[in-house]
């Protein structure tokens, strides 16, 4: 007997900058109706960056389940930014 789960899916992001650092965390989980479960993590904090962005997202249907969380924290007096994300 198959035990039937209901889905959910969540996520949260949060950044943050003050003078002396900038920083970034993104969480998201899901779980599938067949009770799959699935979550990504992201968290990024460096000393002397101005400026943090962050996103996560989250969903479930009966055939598929995805996460993803992704900060963006670009490095002080850098042009290019540090953006790393996971799936």
């Amino acid at each position: 007997m198959s035990t039937q789960h209901s889905s959910n899916s969540s996520s949260k992001s949060t950044a943050y900058a003050n003078s002396q650092r900038a920083g970034a965390r993104s969480n998201s989980s899901a779980t599938s109706p067949s009770g799959e479960k699935r979550s990504s993590q992201q968290a990024i904090f460096i000393s002397g960056a101005t400026f943090a962005s962050t996103s996560a997202h989250s969903s479930t249907s009966k055939q598929e389940l995805t996460t993803s969380a992704e900060t963006i924290v670009p490095a002080k007096h850098d042009s290019e930014s540090s953006d790393v994300s996971e799936e």
